[in-house]
């Protein structure tokens, strides 16, 4: 009896053995045949997506690119695009703030295969825009072909409202209009920035210069005699420069103008503020005209035949007398100047002068100039009876910007 029970024992060991070794191949024959889930044909390659403005809660356009995989055999009907929290397919949540709500396909911007045919999707197919999805369709059916390169531009589309927040362009594609028969896959992943202001403030500017040599430099006297003791001689004309230069921001230029006073130093024995009047010696004036005009050699003003004045434009030179030298010039640089005061100053080999009286020579309306350098001309003739002594005039130049 012990030995019959030892061999039913061995017979249903062997048996038990048998019977888990089928049921182990039986599982893994199953598990082969059974069809996994069907997920993506291939991953879409190549895949980027340019967003035109990276700020949070912006209203951009989405460029989306991708190139197909090397084996696309089935036609495209559907292709889909989600803004979600992660790159894995099946898996989307909303990311705060994005939305395809209001995005628009732009099939003349998107490449061939798009521009016509497709459409955005409806309800009754793949989909309204929503929070996280957008797709187009082509009921038709299009074969995008096998590693061709792909482009989709979709409009006012809203990025996460969240700065500096990472988040996920999902590309899907599919056979059928309603989003199944899935045939590729891509992620792309993408970021909100932070709009960063860039500022500095630009102040007025108003740079005005004076100067006896140049614009910058020479702070007189200017000597309108010649020769070392600047003498002036009866009946021969002379005289020298000075030079004025404007540079202005002022959204309405500047104005130009001058006053003639004796601030410097009044002359103790009196004469006209303003004129070119002797301070050594007899009061006298040199004679002047607040409008242009022209002295002939040795025949100024009676009974004395002096004259002394001013212009802002260039001379014929060797004019009533004077040095070939002394022409002056127009201004030069910037913005051309409109002339004021009648032309006063702004005619060729005539001369003016006012006293003690803000005098407009020039303005510049039209807005911000580079620099313009104006250069005066002084001239002056002494007659035959002109009292000997020291002649001045201290003359200041006014220059005021309008913004």
């Amino acid at each position: 009896m012990k030995e019959r029970s030892q061999i039913l024992i061995r017979h249903y060991t062997a048996l038990a053995r048998r019977v888990v070794t089928w049921v182990g191949l039986s599982s893994i024959v199953l598990a082969m045949l059974v069809p996994l889930q069907a997920y993506a044909y291939s991953q879409v390659t190549s895949r980027s997506a340019v967003v035109g403005e990276s700020a949070p809660s912006a209203q951009t356009t989405y460029t989306v690119n991708w190139t197909t995989p090397s084996s696309e055999p089935t036609a495209t009907q559907d292709v889909q695009f989600q803004i979600c929290t992660s790159p894995l397919q099946g898996s989307c949540s909303l990311v705060t703030g994005a939305t395809f709500v209001g995005g628009a396909f732009a099939a003349g911007s998107s490449s061939a295969h798009f521009t016509s045919g497709w459409s955005q999707g409806t309800g009754g197919n793949c989909g309204i825009p929503s929070t996280t999805a957008y797709c187009i369709i082509d009921a038709s059916g299009v074969s995008l072909g096998a590693s061709t390169a792909q482009t989709v531009v979709v409009n006012t589309v809203t990025n996460p409202s969240t700065p500096n927040q990472e988040y996920y362009l999902q590309i899907t594609t599919y056979s059928a209009t309603n989003n199944t028969g899935l045939l590729d896959y891509g992620a792309i992943a993408l970021g909100t920035g932070t709009t960063l202001a860039v500022t500095a403030n630009v102040q007025e500017s108003l740079l005005f210069t004076v100067g006896s040599t140049n614009c910058t430099t020479g702070t007189g006297p200017v000597n309108v005699g010649t020769g070392g003791n600047n003498v002036l001689t009866a009946g021969t004309t002379s005289g020298a420069y000075s030079y004025e230069c404007v540079n202005t921001n002022a959204s309405h230029g500047y104005q130009l103008a001058y006053i003639a006073t004796q601030a410097g130093a009044p002359c103790p024995n009196g004469g006209t503020n303003g004129a070119f009047t002797n301070c050594l010696g007899t009061s006298h004036d040199f004679y002047d005209a607040t409008t242009a005009t022209s002295f002939t050699t040795g025949t100024g003003a009676a009974p004395d035949g002096d004259y002394f004045g001013m212009d802002i434009v260039a001379n014929t030179g060797n004019v009533n007398g004077d040095s070939a030298t002394l022409t002056g010039n127009n201004p030069t640089g910037g913005v051309a100047p409109t002339y004021d005061s009648g032309g006063a100053y702004s005619t060729t080999d005539k001369f003016a002068w006012a006293h003690n009286a803000v005098t407009n020579l020039a303005h510049e309306a039209s807005g911000p100039t580079a620099t313009t350098t104006y250069q005066s001309t002084y001239e002056a003739q002494a007659g035959s009876l002109t009292p000997s002594g020291q002649y001045k005039v201290d003359i200041d130049y006014l220059c005021t910007s309008t913004y």
